[in-house]
């Protein structure tokens, strides 16, 4: 089932279904979007993997100390064709 606080309120409330409306948020109210294992996995590698040679996405670049914006895109990137490139080989690999 979809987490009604995301899919109803973009994550910025609770969605009390009763109502129907959007409760705000308090200032000690749990995450109403609690992140599953692959997102907390998907965070870290952009965060800390980078393929085009400069940290992750965190850190600087060699240009006046600019974030780089390119090094988020670029491990998309890598990743997703890792993932195609894994899936190919195991389909043609795969016995009959």
């Amino acid at each position: 089932m979809a987490n009604l606080n995301n899919t109803m309120c973009n994550c910025e409330g609770f969605y009390n279904a009763e109502e129907q409306i959007c409760e705000p948020l308090q200032a000690n109210s749990p995450d109403p979007c609690p992140a599953t294992f692959w997102g907390n996995l998907g965070n870290w590698a952009m965060n800390n993997v980078s393929i085009s040679g400069v940290g992750g996405g965190n850190q600087a670049s060699n240009y006046m100390g600019t974030p780089n914006t390119t090094t988020k895109d670029n491990t998309y990137l890598y990743v997703l064709i890792g993932l195609v490139v894994v899936g190919i080989i195991y389909f043609a690999t795969k016995k009959k």
